[in-house]
């Protein structure tokens, strides 16, 4: 309605009403996430193809802060993974891990990627130097990666990240 305004005397005290804002998380929204190796190993006296071991998954931010992590090997990692992941094993540094691969060389994976997601950071190694993993998210390919299976003090792997963006590249101020 329109209405005159009426001048309030500067003498009246006037009556403020603050309402809180509610901030509302958008959900996650979910991916198919499938990592595509080069080959696989069969090592000596082991019948599985294996290509590339995965520690953990943090979903990070543009300043590369962390958002959320998915470790593998835990009943969260169980529930999202799709076909080419075989079962838990613990590294002496790292703990909990899965290796990746099979007989069609991939793995799948139905990701809850938080809201803010700017990229994934991968904590992996790979059974030998030289694997190349291609990871798609949706139905983009969002990286080419270079895995090796670094070892230190004889049996010891070193893991080491790899970065996956996601969607398009936001410039951080």
């Amino acid at each position: 309605p329109t209405t005159t305004p009426t001048a309030t005397p500067t003498s009246t005290p006037v009556s403020r009403v603050y309402l809180p804002l509610i901030l509302r998380i958008p959900p996650p929204h979910a991916a198919q996430v499938v990592f595509e190796f080069s080959e696989v190993v069969q090592p000596e006296g082991d019948t599985r193809e294996l290509a590339v071991a995965f520690h953990s998954i943090d979903f990070i931010d543009a300043q590369a802060e962390t958002i959320s992590t998915l470790t593998f090997g835990t009943p969260e990692a169980h529930a999202v993974q799709g076909e080419g992941w075989f079962q838990d094993e613990t590294d002496p540094q790292a703990g909990s891990f899965q290796w990746a691969g099979g007989p069609a060389k991939r793995a799948t994976m139905q990701l809850a990627i938080p809201q803010g997601t700017e990229g994934l950071l991968l904590n992996i190694t790979s059974i030998q130097n030289g694997m190349w993993m291609t990871v798609t998210v949706g139905a983009l390919p969002a990286a080419v990666l270079q895995v090796d299976g670094y070892f230190y003090s004889g049996q010891q792997r070193y893991w080491h990240a790899g970065y996956v963006p996601l969607g398009e590249a936001v410039p951080a101020p």
